[in-house]
């Protein structure tokens, strides 16, 4: 039996009402329709009692989805550095960061630089920007511009020491929660940028209409990408 649309409890109910061990339930993941596959056992305890045991048999669609994530981001990999042979960063930053969101199906794909304040401070501010039709574009918010690191020391410890910040905004500390969730992002991950050694800053690539699991594979991926751009803005120095 298929069932669409519907959560695993009212599957499940739905099997045991049709008689069936074997069901399958099509979800979405990723934007992806993903079937899954399930056993269903009922057991009767005194005519009364009913214990359902169900097996999931969802490995190999797991599998199938990173391999979906994975070619998404290799495709993107492939385009950028194809492009970028072609132009200036500076020249076709758009047209980069929108290969990207569209190939991986992101709602927003942007870059911070670092800068150094008046007062010697550690800033950032958001540079380039890309986002779908669906979400508010932030280039012209007034908040992304001079963030001191200070507000954020999480991403500055990390971020320096080349290791990205990945993950439901969900579970990131409060004072990021209050930035991130203001601009309608659900998950997000932001890899770093180092330009001849030095950390420039970082790409951001963000979910807005739910939360998305990002696996090892893509976050190694993101840092090719990363790297390409790195290397394409120590080339237009």
């Amino acid at each position: 039996y298929m069932y669409e649309n519907c959560g695993l409890v009212t599957a499940l109910e739905n099997s045991y009402r049709n008689n069936t061990k074997e069901y399958c339930l099509l979800s979405r993941i990723d934007h992806e329709r993903v079937l899954f596959h399930f056993d269903c056992f009922v057991y009767k305890i005194r005519n009364k009692d009913l214990v359902i045991v169900f097996e999931n048999k969802t490995k190999e669609q797991h599998q199938k989805i990173n391999m979906m994530k994975k070619e998404k981001v290799i495709s993107s990999i492939k385009e950028v550095s194809v492009k970028l042979s072609q132009c200036s960063i500076y020249d076709c930053v758009h047209d980069v960061l929108e290969i990207i969101g569209k190939n991986m199906k992101l709602d927003r794909v942007y870059t911070f630089k670092n800068h150094i304040g008046e007062n010697g401070e550690s800033l950032t501010s958001h540079q380039f920007e890309w986002c779908n039709e669906s979400v508010i574009p932030q280039l012209n918010n007034p908040d992304l511009q001079n963030i001191n690191y200070d507000s954020i020391p999480r991403w500055k410890e990390y971020l320096q020491n080349n290791h990205p910040i990945c993950g439901s905004v969900y579970n990131m500390p409060g004072n990021e929660q209050e930035i991130l969730f203001e601009q309608g992002i659900q998950s997000i991950c932001v890899v770093p940028i180092f330009v001849k050694g030095h950390w420039w800053g970082f790409i951001g690539f963000d979910m807005c209409w739910y939360e998305k699991e990002w696996s090892y594979d893509e976050e190694s991926l993101l840092f090719t990408l990363s790297r390409i751009i790195s290397m394409s803005l120590e080339l237009d120095k």
